[in-house]
């Protein structure tokens, strides 16, 4: 299920807020939670409430060895519209941390650039 259908679910947004959030998205190239979490839509306690009945695990973002190769393959700007960050290659995987774990676009960049699978890392 995505985020915007947990959040409708859990009833934290509308399916009105859903639309213009995703008509920014558009416009502005931030991703949906981006939008949703420092526009007001929704709180970050919120937010986690509804990952975690859907099951996520969230972890310390700061807890999080990182590695600087890693980091300068990517353009900070990207980064921060999807609020996710690839950290470091471990078992042959970029282990990457994202806010919204079913962020197709930024799952598929981090395919793309390292050709390795993601392992996500939720955090808030």
């Amino acid at each position: 299920m995505s985020i915007p259908e947990l959040l409708i679910n859990d009833r934290f947004i509308t399916h009105k807020d859903w639309e213009k959030i995703d008509n920014f998205s558009a416009r502005s190239g931030m991703s949906f939670i981006k939008i949703a979490l420092n526009f007001g839509y929704v709180s970050r306690k919120n937010y986690e409430r509804s990952l975690l009945n859907a099951g996520y695990i969230f972890k310390d973002a700061r807890k999080q060895n990182f590695d600087k190769r890693i980091l300068s393959r990517i353009e900070l700007k990207f980064a921060d519209q999807h609020a996710a960050l690839p950290l470091r290659i471990e078992n042959n995987r970029v282990v990457t941390l994202m806010t919204d774990p079913t962020n197709q676009l930024f799952v598929d960049f981090i395919k793309f650039t390292y050709d390795l699978e993601p392992e996500i890392i939720v955090a808030s």
